[in-house]
């Protein structure tokens, strides 16, 4: 990448690398690893590669098949509904709301349009942010104010 005229990394993270979710947690932690990583990258590519954008794609809900995946799984895989039942009402909760997301394609022209314009985040659902402002805001609240010289 380094020796061509242009290029562009596109990760692909989550709404979730900004929010704190249970039970979700670890899903949570890889995704704010990716916005954490892409972020970085962007810094390096900045000074280092300029001609290397990086971004970081950070959708919601997508009506995608994921909730589907265990379409692919090995034989002798036991099912989620079966290994965890207590979280079947969140699968089901969270399917239908990803079945309801926005469209893959209108995501990929959001990507393309956000490299064109050498974005380094893209939010299919950018209404999402204000959950993430409202961490923003928790944590700002936890500020202690130093105490004044005596």
């Amino acid at each position: 990448m380094a020796a061509q005229d242009e290029a562009y990394i596109v990760n692909t993270a989550s709404m979730a690398g900004f929010m704190t979710t249970a039970p979700l947690h670890p899903y949570v932690a890889s995704k704010a690893a990716v916005v954490a990583l892409s972020e970085t990258m962007a810094h390096v590519c900045t000074t280092e590669l300029p001609h290397v954008g990086v971004a970081v794609l950070c959708p919601a809900y997508t009506a995608t098949s994921i909730g589907n995946d265990e379409r692919n799984a090995p034989a002798g895989h036991i099912p989620r509904a079966l290994a965890d039942p207590k979280l079947q009402e969140l699968r089901t909760q969270v399917n239908k709301d990803i079945d309801k997301g926005v469209s893959t394609g209108y995501v990929a022209d959001l990507v393309v349009a956000g490299m064109a314009a050498r974005k380094t985040h893209t939010f299919p659902s950018p209404e999402w942010l204000d959950y993430w402002q409202d961490r923003v805001d928790r944590v700002r609240q936890q500020i202690d104010v130093a105490p004044t010289a005596t």
